[in-house]
């Protein structure tokens, strides 16, 4: 028989994207030289930089052919007396074809990357005399998460095996020189047609160990190769 196709490999993992850059600072509050006034507050931190995108996953390899079926042989049995031939079996028929192997599955996805840090406030401006001095910004938001890559794609499955031819059977009778006689693709069959039954009294009834006679026997040979000569017809008890 053919052997079946060997499974696909499976597609490797997608890189995961990379980080988002920094936010910018923010710019410092003003400063003042006003007696008793307050310092500006400092400008908020710039949002962080969108994370990369995922890689995409690696495709899945294709599945291995089947392989083709073995053709059947062609056998020749030679012998000078066919009456062997009804010792022997053969079979010549061609072997099974092969499957394909399954494809292997795509790879997985890579993740997003992660949104990058937002950036720091800015500090606050410095007060002046007895002034208190302005607040810093607040930071940045953080920026989005990448988005995730694709799966690969599964790979094909293999092509099934081709199937093959059955073989033949000859049967050949030789002569004692070895050269042949008579060639056949099947053996001969002898079977019974008909026959008759009758007892010793014609009563039609045969009773325990009572003598009866088959006359009348019709029989005929089914196969294909001449019926050897000197054969006898016997019914088993």
């Amino acid at each position: 028989d053919g052997g079946n196709g060997g499974k696909g490999g499976n597609g490797g993992i997608g890189g995961d994207g990379g980080s988002g850059g920094h936010g910018y600072d923010g710019a410092c509050g003003s400063s003042t030289y006003m007696q008793g006034a307050n310092g500006g507050n400092g400008s908020d931190g710039g949002p962080g930089g969108r994370g990369g995108d995922g890689g995409d996953g690696g495709n899945g390899g294709s599945g291995g052919n089947g392989g083709n079926a073995g053709a059947g042989g062609h056998v020749q049995v030679r012998s000078r007396d066919s009456r062997l031939f009804m010792l022997t079996e053969l079979d010549c028929r061609a072997g099974t074809k092969g499957e394909g192997g399954h494809g292997g599955s795509g790879g997985q996805y890579g993740s997003g990357g992660f949104g990058g840090a937002g950036g720091s406030g800015g500090s606050g401006g410095g007060g002046g005399p007895d002034g208190c001095s302005g607040n810093s910004g607040s930071n940045g938001s953080s920026g989005s998460r990448g988005r995730n890559g694709s799966s690969g794609i599964s790979g094909s499955n293999g092509r099934n095996g081709r199937a093959a031819m059955d073989g033949s059977i000859q049967y050949a009778v030789v002569d004692i020189d070895g050269n042949i006689i008579e060639t056949s693709s099947d053996k001969y069959h002898a079977s019974v047609i008909c026959y008759t039954i009758t007892d010793q009294n014609n009563d039609g009834i045969y009773e325990p160990n009572s003598d009866f006679h088959i006359t009348n026997v019709k029989w005929a040979n089914n196969g294909a190769m001449t019926l050897p000569s000197g054969s006898l017809l016997s019914f088993p008890s």
